[in-house]
């Protein structure tokens, strides 16, 4: 049985967990009408009618039908719809979750043996269904009623179908849940990649075949018909761009270029477009020569009156040869 507390499953009057009582058996009701029943199993196993009805959980919501079960999930803006008959329930996981984290019940159906989910990929899953801790009693009776539907059904490894073999798979298909004898192989270069993968860090390819690991024909098949094999390519990830020089770097290298040619350029931007004028008559050294010396002085305004000014035409800056 499980404690109503605290979800922990044990045999005994009293939770070993928290020291709940253990609930008394539930009394005999007669069968309701639209009542379900499974059904006695093998090894005298009987089940439990099926909690029919819709059971709100986190984001997501499970629906028992007479005969199978759907659960709806909308984790982002994306809905995620999944049917399981009853008689496809291979194995149950639950937990019942801890402080403010979510507790979720996962079911594996003997379609698609694949590991159970844990806290961060039930969410994503799509036979998992998450609830919150004001949910648990209800999801309780949702984990017992599954459990011994899968103990009933008693899979056996040798019952359970093979994975899809590498002949179905076509390039680029999803798969949710892969398995770790699975490895992609991107079809322009051949690279053997993850899984998980969206994008091969060789080429930048977004087309795979998941094939089984020991399927080294097909593999090596595969490769060999890639059209830019790996070995031919540069890859993403090693390819290297040097960082653009700062425009300080740029200018500076500029004029090392120009004199090393014997060119004039500008000193402050390097620039060759340059313009050559000479300096004319200078009123204020005249003004101040009148005043110091009288009409003599006015000559003073000849000084350094034919010397030669260059100007930048790019940025403007004046400066004497």
């Amino acid at each position: 049985m499980f404690c109503t507390n605290c979800g922990v499953q044990f045999e005994g009057n009293f939770c070993p967990a928290c020291g709940a009582p253990a609930a008394g058996p539930a009394p005999e009701t007669p069968p309701q009408a639209g009542d379900a029943h499974v059904g006695e199993g093998p090894g005298g196993i009987d089940l439990p009618a099926p909690p029919l009805g819709e059971h709100k959980g986190n984001l997501c919501s499970i629906t028992f039908l007479e005969d199978r079960l759907l659960l709806h999930k909308k984790p982002l803006l994306k809905s995620i719809d999944t049917e399981i008959y009853y008689a496809d329930v291979a194995s149950v996981s639950f937990s019942k979750g801890s402080g403010l984290s979510s507790g979720f019940v996962c079911i594996r159906t003997r379609q698609d043996p694949t590991p159970p989910a844990t806290a961060f990929t039930a969410p994503n899953d799509p036979f998992s269904v998450c609830f919150l801790p004001a949910q648990l009693h209800d999801f309780l009776r949702i984990h017992e009623f599954l459990s011994a539907l899968a103990a009933k059904n008693d899979f056996s490894p040798q019952q359970l179908p093979p994975r899809a073999a590498s002949s179905s798979l076509s390039p680029g298909s999803p798969v949710s849940s892969p398995s770790h004898n699975m490895v992609n192989i991107c079809l322009n270069c051949g690279d053997t990649l993850l899984p998980q993968v969206k994008k091969c860090p060789t080429c930048g390819c977004k087309e795979f075949a998941l094939l089984d690991k020991s399927d080294a024909g097909q593999i090596e098949q595969l490769r060999a018909s890639a059209p830019h094999p790996k070995e031919s390519l540069t890859p993403n990830w090693k390819a290297y761009t040097p960082p653009k020089p700062s425009k300080k770097k740029i200018i500076k290298q500029r004029i090392a270029e120009n004199k090393a040619q014997a060119i004039a350029c500008c000193p402050k931007c390097g620039s060759t477009s340059l313009s050559a004028n000479r300096k004319g008559f200078g009123i204020g050294k005249a003004v101040i020569g009148a005043s110091l010396v009288g009409g003599v002085g006015l000559a003073a305004g000849n000084i350094h009156a034919k010397k030669v000014i260059l100007t930048c035409l790019n940025c403007g800056h004046q400066w004497k040869p």
